[in-house]
């Protein structure tokens, strides 16, 4: 008896561990304009990918605060670029001008910066070698 107690709690402690034990990859996102509206993050594996809005995992966040942290859950080791946008209206659509430049806050891994468009995979790539990694984006792209 004594040794079915011991093992069912064994186990349950197992069970119950905090998932911050295990390696994971957390996003902030600081220089957020507004409370209010969604952070969009968009995680690309090629520079292809992202031109063709093929995002190997998206989150959509809920502003919560001008600085906010996001897990990037499963993610595997390899290169990597984030992109994200602030879309304070919740249209899920990044809003531009006719002629293109956004209306809304975005930002880069590396906090990585494009001329005349968005930033390059090679700029804004990092690699992920499945221990625990904190990447910064500010969002400052208005």
């Amino acid at each position: 008896m004594f040794r079915k107690i011991l093992f069912y709690s064994a186990l349950m402690a197992l069970l119950l561990m905090p998932p911050l034990l295990y390696p994971a990859a957390r996003l902030k996102v600081s220089g957020i304009p507004l409370i209010r509206g969604n952070i969009m993050i968009g995680v690309y594996k090629s520079q292809e990918d992202f031109k063709k809005k093929i995002d190997l995992k998206s989150y959509k966040v809920p502003v919560s605060d001008k600085q906010m942290i996001q897990e990037l859950d499963e993610l595997k080791p390899g290169w990597y670029m984030i992109a994200i946008y602030h879309d304070a209206n919740s249209n899920a659509v990044m809003d531009k001008l006719f002629f293109g430049p956004p209306l809304e806050a975005y930002g880069f891994s590396n906090n990585a910066r494009g001329f005349m468009g968005p930033a390059s995979f090679q700029d804004a790539r990092f690699y992920y070698d499945g221990s625990d990694l904190e990447l910064e984006i500010n969002l400052g792209g208005l």
